[in-house]
Formats: structure tokens, C-alpha cells, sequence
């Protein structure tokens, strides 16, 4: 049975989403204020913030509003929709097809359009994955990546190698773990393996800068023009990349 409070605001979202959507913004600007000053800790609440951010183009404050609905429903499959589409509008792509996935699986019958576009959003990932590698493998990867990420910003390189290479031995055509393993050996001074790796990740992608840059201090070393690595700025590369084109601050 649906409670009192979720009735109301899904009737005054409706009518808010209609105003925003047809060039009245101060009326459904309004009707969100109401429905926030009313019921603020709401799940549909968060997830008006979030879609009028979405609807302005501003991603980063959708994603804050729309991961606090999650957090208060976590089966709320438009929730997961629109924060698949703006972490996909930021270039943060595994946390997309999380979401996208999240959508598929939460999506009710009435949600035709969520579960088509989700469909086809997951299938088109799963044809690039390698034989016999699920989408739940891919999601797990994608935590090792973040967790990898995470301890080669901190300079633990040691602990960060497994994970970097897991995900190289899942994914073989997964260029950041291979650039990044690359990033590890070379701040550890293994600079035969950093080599590989670095070659490794610009075979699979010619344009992949970071690689291109930290070979250059590489080759640098070896040449006596340095005489150990700097340090190192880790980067989503592809991320930041999607965010530039999409002119995402």
C-alpha cells in the first residue's frame, strides 16, 4: 500500500516535471520547494532535486540528489535511470552500467521505457565483454578498479598491483588497469615492467595520454635526464576526458 506522503508527491512532481519540461521553470521550481519544505528527507524529494538538475544540464548535483533517493530507496528503478545517465553525461561509465543494471532489475512493468533503455545500454557492454564474462563480473571489476584507484592515489603501489592486475587478466582490452599497473612498477622502480605495461596500454589505445606521458619520464630515466620518478598524478583519464566534451565542470 502506498503511504500518504509518497501519493502526494508523486502527484506534485508530476505536475512539477510538466512545467519544467514546458519552459515554465519558476512554477515547477516552486512545486519542488513545496514538496521539499513539506517532506525533506523524502526519497521522491531527492529525486525532484535530482531530475531538475538533470533537465539544467548540472550532473554533479543530480548525482548528489539521486544517489540520497537510492539511499532511502534503494529499489527505486528512475532513480537508478537518471543517475545511470548522469554519471554516463560525466564519462564515469562503470558506475553507469551499475545503475543501469540496478534499473533493469528494480524496473516494474509500467517502466517500459526504463527497462528498453537499460536493456540495450547493458547488452551493448556484455558484447564487449570477454567470452564467459558476466555483467556482475564487469561490476566487480569496476570495484577493484576504484578500490586500485584509490591506493595509487594514496602511493600504496604495492597493495594496489593485484587488484590492477585481476582486472588486466579479466579484461584484457582494459587500458586504465594496464596503464596504472604501468603507474606502480614505475614508482616502484621495476622500470622493465613499467615499460611493458605502459606499451601494453598504448597498443590497445594509441591516444591514451597518461601512458604517452609517463613513458616519456620513462624513457627520461633511463637516459640519465632523471634520476628517479616524480610523482606521480593519477587521473580517470576517460572520465575526465567525457566530462571535457561534455563541458562538465
Amino acid at each position: 500500500m502506498v503511504d500518504k506522503a509518497t501519493l502526494y508527491l508523486e502527484d506534485i512532481l508530476e505536475d512539477a516535471f510538466y512545467f519544467l519540461q514546458n519552459g515554465d521553470a519558476k512554477q515547477g521550481k516552486y512545486l519542488l520547494k513545496k514538496a521539499a519544505k513539506k517532506y525533506p528527507r523524502h526519497y521522491l524529494t531527492y529525486y525532484g532535486v535530482g531530475i531538475m538538475a538533470v533537465l539544467k544540464g548540472d550532473y554533479n548535483l543530480a548525482i548528489q540528489n539521486l544517489l540520497k533517493s537510492i539511499a532511502v530507496n534503494g529499489e527505486y528503478a528512475l532513480a537508478h535511470y537518471n543517475l545511470a545517465i548522469s554519471y554516463q553525461k560525466t564519462g564515469k561509465v562503470d558506475l553507469s552500467i551499475k545503475h543501469y543494471v540496478a534499473a533493469l532489475k528494480h524496473a516494474s512493468p509500467e517502466d517500459a521505457d526504463v527497462i528498453t533503455a537499460s536493456k540495450e545500454i547493458v547488452e551493448l557492454v556484455e558484447k564487449d565483454l570477454p567470452t564467459g564474462f558476466t555483467i556482475e563480473q564487469y561490476l566487480e571489476d569496476s570495484e577493484r578498479f576504484d578500490k586500485g584507484f584509490e591506493l595509487l592515489q594514496t602511493e600504496q603501489y604495492e597493495k594496489a598491483i593485484p587488484l590492477f592486475k585481476v582486472i588486466a587478466s579479466n579484461q584484457p582490452k582494459h587500458v586504465q588497469a594496464k596503464g596504472n599497473l604501468g603507474i606502480c612498477y614505475l614508482m616502484l622502480q621495476d622500470y622493465t615492467q613499467a615499460r611493458d605495461y605502459f606499451e601494453q596500454a598504448l597498443a590497445l589505445d594509441p591516444d591514451y595520454e597518461p601512458a604517452k606521458k609517463n613513458l616519456a619520464v620513462l624513457n627520461n630515466i633511463e637516459t640519465g635526464l632523471l634520476s628517479k620518478p616524480l610523482s606521480m598524478q593519477s587521473t580517470y583519464f576517460y572520465a575526465e576526458k567525457a566530462a571535457q566534451a561534455n563541458k562538465i565542470t
